[in-house]
């Protein structure tokens, strides 16, 4: 064949050595077999020593696969060459190869502040930790922030501001993730509380004329429903309290959605109506609450950020002084080390003369201040790494900008632009690699017309130039070219599973036929949530499959965790009841009931039970006594065995699924054991961490069909690619933006909830706007990766609904589909698709309906009523009269649920530890309230109602009973002919006395305690009842305690 039009780039790669190399190789071109020939050749011929030379890559999975094809490369010359001096240095290759440096950016850094601890301001014997010890770690340090003073007058605005300290969590660790970014903020005053309520209350007078007498009870338009929300919550807030005011204005934020016959019969009158009112919100908008809701953030943000970075610091001097370093710590220290330390630099300058980088679209900028701190020669004093130029030769990097797919991990094609032209400054070459050993011609064309479309002519900031792509492959004899597998039908919820469907039975047909192995197929998503779908209807055709990245969590592995949290800890008497309701046992709560009431216990402590239930608590017994003496991937591989989950997982439909969920949870239990963790941490990791990498699911096979997300995929390819799930995008946003320019790392943050967005900086629509440029150009170059996987054919799937190329993942490819007429994939017709796919009559889905109705009843009629014994209260009324006294806690503000909770856990503890003084209290009342930032300021409320109680015979008579209980719970079964009724509750405090059994239920209410005995008599005379049935005796007085005013009251006896 002839050589390929690129050849002279290929051959500089050879042989060039004296000078920097930067090659941009596009997709298929034969990056990796470059950088291996170039490393190989250079051993050969002497230019490179394996003792001087690091080769670095970002994954290890990549590492290992140059080490052995460098190896195997050797290998093979040594065999083949004649001349006596390249056949030597081949030998002192392959003898000191081990002396090459062939590994990820992170373990090279990991190496060197090793070697140079002390010149690095480390230990030596300093730890790597993983992502989840990082996040545990940080939290503790935030934890901790927030009990110092700084921390406590954060939480307080935090408070005011309706906002808790668990909603800056999220934007903590992107903080702390971008150690190296700086975060500016700006102090910005509250905006006029005073003007914002005024233009609400104009707002209003002006909007209820314009709205329907009345809210239509069918009514379904967002608009009528936020407005009627709006009208009735306006007059109860409390105006004293500014986050009123923010949470109110938030509901016109954005425009609410319309629908026309809420308004009137009349379409055409009904959109004038709506245009009135939106006329109306949209000025608002504009002269008020956008402007408000801007500066009502920017000063939070103003608060938050500070704290943020003060919490960095202190993340960061904690984990150096427990010597802890990051994967980004070691890039940052190392960086920093080659920056501060001239002698250090020119050691290493001197150690490695010859540095290869692969995958270099994916560097961030310290990974790049690395690298040429390293390739450069003298100027020890020089910090700024971009004015330091590399050594002649001493560069070899390699990369593709059209794959730059990291912006997510910092990878910056602003970097990747800056660091070419550094290189050719420094009188290093440019080489582009544009033949594609990959695709057949008709693929190569297909992505040239697209991305010519789609790519600038020239680098911009935020994109890579479009490259031709020129096909060295030849035509196949098979399915080749481009075909469209478009699902015509009106929701996108039909047009999922059939295009999955129709995806497994080409393959099967395919391979039926014998043109094809599952191995030569890939599907590629956009998005993790679309796996499962394809996941099941491969395994309804029996296809073998492999998932790459993330999938959905296997119900079986649920099980199978919730097995080992009980074995891991017996007295988990919840957790135990689980397990035997569950598939492994299936114990009826008939059963379950009849096993407590004749006295059996919830725990694994007991032995020769008997029964369902006894029986299956025995065989739990010997399953954890067996476990004890075992490994812990002994003891998982044992309980598979035992329970038969591994059998039922494997013959359930999606049982190779399964059965990957079951396995992975063994493979990390072994891991776990050589970490030196315990069970029960492997379980909550494991909980915490449902969707892990998924385990080959036919180990050993190569022949199965590979699933992945797009991210999985750069660098794989296969004969013939699906481009599935085309409803499955979703919209570019962005809640982070970083801006590099002048040299300098600023970051800014949009502070949210799922809900509600909390801080943002002054003009961050601006800011929000640059990053999303950023990430619509991300976007194609996503696509670019995708089109490039093909070698034969390329099958895009597409949705004759409503596309959007910026939402739908394959939607930039549509025009040119249409334009060229590209042909639709022939399906194999079958019956069981038809049937699958076949529309209904409206007959048949009322038919349906009604049978799914019907037996959804008989199936979820409850065997027992729960009831609450509060529902014994009577319900507030008018008639219940409420007395103002002028005492401290009858006038305090604080009450609510909330409120309440706190002092009865308040009292729950002064009962059990009589001596507590109130610093202690008042200590127990701000752990309780962590969470809860606003009750922060009724903390000394609720401290006196509390030490109240010390000064009431209530406390005389607890001091002196023999048992004293509290907050127990209760739940009493009382049968009826009609029902079975399960009565639950919580007793507040449960005294023996001398006399007998009492029991006292707390009231925080501001009643007077006729008016608390009056509305409460009926519960707390059910908590008695119920007391009785358990303790086997009568209760000889019921009563309640009014916290506030500290008095007494009897509901049953004297």
């Amino acid at each position: 064949m002839e050589s390929p039009t690129d050849q002279e780039a290929r051959s500089q790669i050879l042989h060039d050595f004296s000078s920097n190399l930067f090659v941009e190789a596009s997709a298929g071109s034969g990056k990796t077999h470059s950088l291996v020939s170039r490393i190989v050749e250079g051993l050969t011929g002497g230019q490179v020593v394996a003792s001087e030379t690091a080769v670095l890559t970002f994954t290890r999975k990549a590492a290992a696969e140059l080490r052995g094809r460098v190896r195997l490369r050797l290998e093979s010359l040594s065999r083949e060459e004649t001349d006596p001096t390249r056949r030597e240095n081949l030998s002192n290759a392959l003898n000191n190869l081990g002396d090459m440096f062939i590994g990820t950016i992170h373990s090279f850094c990991g190496r060197l502040l090793r070697e140079h601890a002390v010149a690095a301001g480390l230990s030596p014997g300093f730890l790597e930790s993983d992502e989840e010890d990082d996040v545990r770690l940080r939290l503790v340090v935030f934890r901790n922030y927030l009990e110092s003073a700084e921390g406590m007058r954060l939480v307080g605005r935090l408070s005011e501001a309706q906002m808790s300290p668990r909603d800056l969590h999220d934007a903590l660790a992107k903080v702390c993730d971008y150690s190296e970014v700086e975060f500016p903020y700006e102090v910005v005053a509250l905006p006029d509380a005073k003007a914002g309520w005024e233009a609400l209350d104009r707002f209003a007078i002006e909007l209820e004329p314009l709205l329907p007498p009345s809210l239509a009870e069918d009514s379904k338009c967002a608009l009528q429903d936020t407005a009627d929300r709006f009208l009735r919550r306006l007059p109860k807030v409390r105006r004293d309290k500014n986050a009123n005011l923010c949470r109110l204005i938030e509901m016109w934020e954005s425009m609410p959605g319309q629908r026309l016959k809420d308004w009137d019969p009349t379409r055409d009158v009904a959109r004038q109506k709506i245009e009135r009112v939106k006329s109306l919100i949209e000025e608002f908008q504009v002269s008020t609450f956008h402007p408000f809701l801007e500066a009502w953030r920017a000063n939070l943000y103003g608060i938050c950020i500070p704290a943020l970075m003060e919490v960095r610091a202190q993340f960061r001097a904690e984990r150096e002084r427990r010597g802890i370093l990051s994967p980004d710590d070691l890039v940052r220290r190392a960086v920093e080390m080659l920056r501060d330390s001239g002698h250090v630099r020119e050691q290493l300058q001197d150690k490695f003369r010859k540095l290869f980088v692969d995958e270099f679209q994916d560097t961030d900028p310290l990974q790049a201040a690395l690298v040429f701190f390293l390739a450069a020669s003298g100027q020890r004093d020089e910090q700024d790494w971009t004015k330091l130029p590399p050594r002649p030769g001493a560069l070899f990097i390699v990369g593709d900008p059209k794959q730059s797919i990291y912006r997510f991990r910092r990878a910056d094609i602003k970097t990747y632009n800056l660091v070419r032209d550094l290189v050719v400054s420094a009188g290093g070459k440019v080489l582009n690699l544009t033949t594609s050993f990959r695709s057949v011609p008709s693929l190569c064309e297909f992505s040239n017309t697209v991305f010519r479309s789609l790519f600038p002519t020239a680098p911009t900031p935020k994109q890579a130039p479009f490259s031709t792509l020129e096909a060295y492959s030849q035509a196949s004899s098979r399915l080749q070219g481009v075909h469209r597998l478009l699902q015509r039908c009106r929701a996108g919820r039909d047009a999922a599973p059939r295009e999955a469907g129709q995806i497994a039975l080409f393959i099967s047909d395919a391979v039926a036929k014998g043109t094809h192995t599952y191995g030569d197929f890939m599907i590629l998503t956009q998005l993790h949530k679309s796996l499962p779908r394809l996941q099941a209807a491969l395994e309804q055709q029996r296809i073998p499959y492999e998932t790459t990245g993330k999938s959905s969590a296997s119900r079986y592995a649920a099980t199978f965790l919730d097995l080992l949290e009980v074995l891991s800890n017996p007295v988990d008497g919840i957790g135990l009841v689980g397990v035997l309701r569950g598939p492994l046992f299936g114990c009826s709560d008939e059963e379950l009931y009849q096993y407590r009431k004749n006295g059996g216990s919830w725990t694994l402590v007991g032995d020769g039970e008997t029964g369902a239930v006894g029986t299956a608590l025995n065989t739990l017994s010997e399953m954890r006594r067996r476990m004890i003496s075992m490994s812990a991937g002994a003891s998982g591989k044992f309980l598979l065995n035992e329970t038969g989950l591994l059998a039922l997982a494997a013959a359930s439909k999606g049982g190779d699924l399964e059965v990957a969920g079951l396995l992975h949870i063994v493979s990390e239990l072994r891991t776990a054991e050589s970490n030196g963790q315990c069970l029960a941490e492997t379980v909550r990791h494991l909980r915490a961490n449902p969707q892990g990498a998924n385990l080959p699911l036919h180990a050993g096979r190569r022949d199965v069909v590979r699933i992945m997300n797009l991210h999985q995929a750069k660098g794989l390819e296969a004969p013939v690619v699906f481009l599935a799930a085309p409803i499955d995008g979703r919209k570019v946003d962005t809640d982070f933006c970083v801006n590099r320019d002048d040299g300098e790392a600023n970051g800014f943050l949009s502070i949210s909830t799922q809900s509600r967005i909390l801080a943002q900086p002054p003009r961050w629509e601006s800011l929000q706007s640059d990053e999303l440029d950023f990430l619509l150009e991300e976007h194609k170059r996503l696509l670019y990766v995708a089109v490039t996987r093909a070698k034969e054919a390329l099958i895009v799937g597409e949705w004759s609904g409503a596309s959007y190329a910026d939402t739908r993942p394959w939607g930039h490819l549509t025009p040119f589909l249409d334009e060229y007429e590209y042909p639709e994939l022939s399906i194999p017709v079958s019956s069981e698709l038809l049937e699958a796919t076949e529309i209904p009559t409206q007959d048949q889905l009322e038919q349906v309906t009604l049978r799914w109705k019907s037996a959804t009843k008989k199936c979820s009629a409850p065997t027992w009523t729960r009831v609450a014994v509060s529902a014994s209260a009577k319900p507030e009324g008018a008639a219940i009269a409420q007395v103002e006294v002028p005492e401290d806690l009858l006038e305090s503000e604080a009450g609510g649920a909330a409120w309440g909770e706190l002092v009865h856990r308040l009292l729950e503890k002064l009962v059990n530890q009589p001596d507590l003084t109130s610093k202690q209290l008042t200590d127990l009342a701000r752990w309780f309230t962590f969470e809860q930032p606003e009750l922060t300021s009724w903390i000394p409320d609720a401290i006196a109602a509390t030490e109240g109680v010390r000064k009431t015979p209530l406390w005389d008579k607890l001091l002196s009973a023999r048992e004293q209980h509290s907050e127990v719970p209760i739940g009493v079964s009382v049968d009826s002919p009609d029902e079975r009724r399960l009565v639950f509750g919580v007793i507040d405090l449960i005294l023996k006395t001398d006399e007998g059994w009492e029991i006292v239920d707390y009231k925080t209410d501001r009643k007077t305690m006729d008016a608390l005995i009056d509305r409460y008599t009926g519960q707390v005379e059910q908590y008695a009842r119920s007391w009785e049935k358990v303790a086997g005796s009568p209760v000889q007085w019921a009563g309640l305690y009014g916290v506030r005013r500290g008095d007494l009251g009897p509901c049953q006896g004297d």
